[in-house]
């Protein structure tokens, strides 16, 4: 360890030859710079930076005549960087006062410079001065100057205060040493050198020796905030026997005032001791007339009070249940043990919430019946946040969940019924519109056959066969999706499952209704991701889904609109996907347009027809394959279904070839599913 710049730069250039490989740690270095570690990386070490122009300030502001500082600095190393660095500091006083620095060591000098000193002169002494060639100690040196000068000294090293010092800004060597030594036990115990950083702040604190400011009549409540005063002497006062007395007979008033006081306390605390046991007892009989149940626990879970409703409730009447658990009560009361335990851990996760939670816990009741208690439990904390307690309230519940219940039920008949009569109200203009026109075309077929006119009006004849046709095949349609519904409500429609190439069908389906839509002049496309993918499903009711989906596409799409069928292989998925570029649907409407009876527009003037139960068909069907299917839609912008169906094979069934339905079949069934579609 060093403790100055010499004593380091010695060190710095002779110690790989006198120590080799031993770390350095040093202190007391002023106008500490990295470049002064140059290479050396097995060095670490305090910065030692006296604060002068602190010190400066604080004279100045506590003598403000001062004309002059005189300056006493040897010629150590760390004497000419105090020295420099004071030179430095001269500009910015200029014309406030003068600087001047000592040029002199040896104390004759000295002493005849700081004899002459005028009275509104100070001294800054930070110097190691020699008599006859022999270095003086600084506190000998201090007291030498002290006992030749009529002006204060100032300095920024704490042990020279003793000695004739009136203050400063100062740094205690007993703190580097402290700090130094954690260096070098930090090192000692295996942590390298370069890899502690300097310390480069130095604490510092003003400190004044009280003998000297008297010395100079300098008032102790100009000094600094915070100041250390050294030698400040302890207050006597020499107190008259009257005022002695006058305080002895006050202490006695006063404390005949503090017994008088104390014993209508004392009264009143035997008052307010009755009136709280009377109110415990008011609230005890309130608690125990609630028809809620009131159980109180420590914070360990023991029970300490409850009211009478909880005791009926946890048949504990009879039983001694203060201090015990939960699971204590549910070994003596078997036919409370489900809801004390049950208890337990409801209490346990009101105590990790840290507030108030609120459940419903079923308990058993006399009559062997389960009812339902809308339990509140209220946890409380010491000041250190440990448990104090916790509280539990409960209410029986049983008639308003089932009232609430039976309201519900009744709610969703009243809905249901509500959806029926629109259905049948729907339904009915269904079928009146296709036995309209059909009744129509009959009663026109059978004037012209009156009239004979048959023959010569064959085109108009043809048109008005394919109206009714067309009208067939509504209700056709109609009559086969109510009895499909009709056996998916009761459990009756069956799929009949065999291993086949589900790209195939799904292509056969799409490109069966290309020639209809390029009558409604709709561009139709089909593509996929995989050009075969066998998988266990039903041809027949997946192409009943394709052309639902395909039929309402067309039925919203303008000419000139595209449709887009799509199948993505997402392994143990596949994601057949019907998308246009039609109408759309509103946000808030999406939602009900796979359930029952459910119509968008639901006018009797709506552009298309529909009886609302064929997406709802869909969704039963693609539910009954494993499958689920969502609508992704923008109004103005079109709609796309995405069915998901999982990929599974049967392993006891050989690869079924899919058999192409015959043309003519399946013409008639594009016809049945797209008859609501009028040309």
């Amino acid at each position: 360890m060093t403790t100055d710049n010499d004593a380091f730069y010695f060190l710095k250039n002779y110690g790989q030859e006198l120590f080799p490989g031993v770390p350095i740690v040093f202190c007391g270095m002023n106008h500490f710079q990295d470049t002064m570690l140059a290479e050396n990386q097995n060095v670490t070490g305090i910065a030692e930076n006296p604060d002068i122009k602190g010190t400066i300030d604080m004279a100045l502001n506590l003598q403000p005549n001062t004309k002059q500082i005189y300056f006493l600095f040897d010629n150590t190393t760390t004497g000419k960087l105090f020295k420099e660095y004071t030179k430095s500091l001269s500009n910015q006083y200029e014309g406030k006062v003068e600087f001047i620095i000592g040029n002199h060591t040896d104390v004759t000098s000295v002493l005849k410079e700081v004899r002459v000193l005028p009275q509104d002169s100070i001294i800054f002494f930070l110097a190691l001065l020699q008599d006859k060639k022999e270095f003086m100690s600084y506190e000998r040196g201090v007291q030498i100057i002290k006992a030749n000068s009529s002006v204060p000294i100032y300095s920024a090293w704490e042990f020279m205060m003793d000695y004739g010092i009136l203050g400063g800004e100062m740094i205690r060597g007993y703190d580097h040493g402290v700090q130094a030594g954690k260096l070098g036990l930090r090192i000692l115990m295996g942590e390298a050198p370069e890899n502690i950083s300097v310390v480069r702040y130095t604490p510092s604190k003003y400190i004044f020796n009280y003998h000297e400011l008297k010395r100079f009549g300098l008032p102790t409540k100009e000094l600094p905030l915070g100041s250390l005063i050294l030698n400040l002497p302890s207050a006597s006062y020499a107190i008259p026997k009257n005022v002695i007395y006058m305080v002895i007979s006050s202490i006695i008033i006063a404390l005949a005032s503090i017994i008088t006081v104390l014993l209508r306390y004392i009264r009143k605390l035997r008052e307010t001791k009755e009136a709280l046991r009377e109110s415990g007892e008011q609230l005890r009989n309130l608690i125990n007339a609630m028809p809620d149940f009131v159980c109180f626990k420590d914070g360990e879970g023991h029970w300490i009070e409850v009211n009478h409703a909880c005791q009926e409730i946890f048949r504990l009447e009879g039983i001694e249940y203060k201090g015990k658990r939960d699971k204590d009560l549910a070994e003596e009361v078997a036919s409370c043990e489900g809801a004390l335990l049950t208890c337990e851990k409801t209490d346990e996760i009101a105590w990790r919430n840290g507030s108030i939670t609120w459940d419903e816990e079923m308990i058993t009741g006399k009559d062997g019946a389960e009812k339902i208690y809308d339990v509140c439990k209220v946890p409380l904390f010491k000041e250190d946040g440990s448990r104090k307690g916790i509280v539990i309230l409960g209410r029986d519940i049983t008639k308003r969940k089932k009232d609430h219940e039976r309201i519900q039920q009744l709610k969703e008949a009243i809905e249901y019924d509500k959806l029926k009569t629109e259905f049948f109200a729907n339904l009915s203009h269904e079928l009146r519109t296709p036995i309209n026109l059909i009744l129509g075309t009959v009663q026109l077929l059978e004037m012209n056959l009156r009239s004979r006119e048959m023959c010569d009006r064959e085109p108009d004849m043809s048109r008005r066969m394919r109206i009714v046709k067309q009208n067939c095949f509504r209700l056709l349609r109609l009559v086969n999706n109510l009895i499909d519904i009709t056996k998916v409500d009761a459990g009756y429609l069956e799929l009949e499952l065999a291993n086949h190439n589900i790209v195939s069908i799904i292509e056969d389906i799409t490109l069966s209704v290309a020639e209809y839509t390029e009558q409604q002049d709709i561009h139709l496309q089909f593509d996929t991701e995989v050009e075969e993918k066998n998988m266990l499903c039903d041809p027949d009711k997946i192409e009943r889904i394709m052309l639902n989906l395909l039929s309402n596409a067309i039925k919203f799409s303008k000419p000139g609109g595209d449709i887009f069928v799509n199948i993505y292989d997402r392994g143990e998925n596949i994601i057949i996907s019907v998308k246009d570029t039609g109408i759309g649907i509103h946000a808030d409407k999406q939602d009900v347009v796979f359930e029952r009876f459910r119509q968008v527009d639901k006018s009797f003037t709506r552009s298309h027809e529909g009886s609302g139960i064929g997406l709802s068909l869909v969704k039963s069907l693609v539910t009954l394959h494993g499958g689920r299917i969502t609508l992704e839609s923008e109004y103005g912008k079109g709609c796309d279904f995405l069915i998901e169906l999982p990929v599974r094979i049967h392993a006891g069934r050989t690869f079924e070839q899919h058999k192409r339905i015959p043309a003519q079949s399946r013409v008639e069934r594009i016809h049945i599913e797209f008859s609501d579609i009028y040309a």
